[in-house]
């Protein structure tokens, strides 16, 4: 059975936190580094071992029967069901969640390209890696498809390393105050449309005429169209920030939250008892006796020469076994029994929620892009975002701030340094009755831009019309549509069909474009996906 994420981290933190709570009373570093059975009877592991009951006889020993002992061996049953320490893979959910819901992030290209679906520049991007793939145009005239992938510097890192997703566990380092900001991003034209030269060496037939020298060879191909660096000016929380850190532990450490995990506790055990009615059979199973036979044995030898360690080791082999043996007679509702505590775990869900709505406020990120766009000159272009998300609803407002300039000025040029200035607005509106997860994401947005002079165009000899014989020298440029403003407004509809992946659509007015001075209808799609959500990927190692 899967889980749902909120689910998932509500149980988790309920597990972890009572057990967590017996290893703090008598903390152990050999439990420590034995893993979650270890860590979770840590407590009572060290009193069996100091009352040497094993070694004495008399009074059974309380780890012959491990359901006994319901919180920590449920603790453990969690694990085994799904995996990671269980206090960091809750801690790893909640940034995963902050990293993708706290903001709507960008995932595309940026406004001019030739393929995006993004009419303004948004906040937040990624915190691990995306990628998207989007048809349509803004500012251009043709429209394209491009690709582009967004890589967060620290995200990477971190992932590469094998590090936690979150900064929980080990506190924030150094590479994480310095990489986590920057977000670098790559746009590439695909199916783009292109001819080479080539000469041709004579004639094939009688009848090809004599003064063909060279052709031109029809080709697609991908060509680099942008790339960006991105760093985040303000924003609350980032997954590896002490802000997160701190809100983290703050969270964990409330009363009521404390309250809400005893009172689930009970609940827990309650549902517990009806998971495993008839414990007479799992005792019973061959492989339990024999390896209970096995550890009380070796516990009697561990006891008596003193040695912990091994007495943690052979606990964990009996226990490995024991686990097993519960859920092959438990059923088909094992694991639906075990949460079935669902009821008092969504009391914890608000600390979950609590956390996102605290991470959302206001945004603001400055960007560098150097493009080569088709035909055009070089540009660079530098932009200054700021956004607004309210808590409960989710909604944004975002604001764009943005100037262009040539990268280089032929000699002769008629043009200046600057290109143009823009500036964008744009309201975005979660649906769904669960805001942290909307279902889509509603947008209305405005962009104007003001040219200082018509549009540069590159000429080529591949650009000249057809059936005319004029000579073209190199670098030449000639001037297209007109200065002015150039005014755009979208609406958009984003689906979020879930782990990180999402499907923009749009439709865009335009009162002219880069080239042409005619007013422009053109409708826009995507798909883009985002790595941060997937849990696989960024759990606990």
């Amino acid at each position: 059975m899967k889980l749902p994420v909120r689910l998932q981290l509500a149980f988790a933190l309920l597990v972890s936190l009572q057990s967590s709570g017996a290893s703090a009373q008598s903390p152990q570093s050999t439990c420590d580094q034995k893993g979650k059975i270890a860590s979770s009877f840590c407590g009572i592991l060290q009193k069996e071992f100091k009352d040497q009951r094993f070694a004495k006889g008399g009074a059974e020993p309380t780890l012959l029967d491990p359901l006994n002992q319901p919180i920590p061996t449920v603790s453990v049953l969690f694990d085994a069901a799904f995996g990671a320490t269980v206090l960091q893979a809750a801690a790893n959910q909640v940034a995963q969640v902050i990293s993708t819901k706290a903001a709507v992030p960008q995932a595309g290209a940026n406004t001019s390209a030739s393929g995006s679906t993004s009419l303004g520049a948004k906040p937040t991007t990624t915190d691990l890696i995306s990628l998207a793939a989007e048809s349509g145009a803004f500012t251009q005239t043709v429209n394209g498809t491009t690709l582009t992938a967004r890589a967060n510097m620290n995200g990477l890192r971190r992932y590469l390393s094998g590090d936690n997703f979150a900064a929980t566990a080990q506190g924030p380092k150094t590479a994480d105050k310095i990489l986590q900001p920057f977000t670098l991003a790559a746009t590439f034209n695909v199916a783009q449309s292109g001819s080479a030269a080539a000469s041709t060496t004579g004639q094939a037939t009688s009848t090809t005429p004599t003064d063909i020298l060279s052709v031109l060879i029809p080709s697609n191909n991908v060509s680099f169209s942008s790339l960006s660096v991105s760093r985040t000016i303000n924003r609350r929380y980032n997954p590896t920030s002490t802000k997160f850190v701190s809100a983290w532990n703050k969270a964990i450490g409330d009363k009521d939250t404390q309250t809400a995990i005893t009172n689930a506790s009970n609940q827990l055990y309650t549902d517990y008892q009806k998971a495993f009615p008839n414990s007479d059979k799992v005792n019973g199973d061959s492989k339990v006796v024999a390896a209970r036979a096995d550890w009380q044995h070796a516990a009697e030898q561990d006891e008596a020469e003193n040695n912990f360690d091994k007495f943690v080791d052979d606990f964990i082999a009996y226990m490995t076994v024991y686990v097993a043996a519960l859920k092959s007679n438990a059923g088909p509702n094992y694991e639906q029994n075990i949460v079935a505590v669902g009821a008092d775990l969504a009391k914890l869900k608000t600390l979950r929620d609590n956390i996102l709505q605290q991470a959302r406020g206001t945004f603001a990120t400055l960007s560098y892009t150097y493009s080569t766009p088709t035909g055009k000159p070089a540009t660079h272009d530098a932009t200054a975002v700021f956004a607004y998300v309210w808590q409960k609803s989710g909604d944004q407002l975002t604001f764009n701030v943005a100037g262009s300039w040539f990268a280089t000025i032929p000699p002769g040029a008629k043009y200046g340094k600057v290109k143009d200035y823009q500036f964008t607005g744009e309201y975005d509106h979660p649906f769904g009755k669960d805001k942290s997860a909307p279902r889509a994401i509603f947008s209305l947005a405005g962009y104007g831009q003001y040219q200082y002079t018509a549009n540069v165009l590159n000429i080529t000899v591949a650009n000249v019309v057809p059936g005319t014989n004029i000579s073209v020298p190199s670098n030449s440029q000639v001037f297209t549509s007109t200065p002015g403003w150039l005014s755009i407004a979208q609406t958009k509809l984003v689906f979020n069909i879930g782990k990180g992946a999402s499907i923009p659509v749009a439709v865009k007015w335009s009162n002219k474009t880069d080239l042409l001075s005619d007013s422009d209808w053109k409708g826009q799609f995507g798909f883009s996906y985002d790595l941060s959500a997937l849990n696989s990927i960024l759990a606990p190692k």
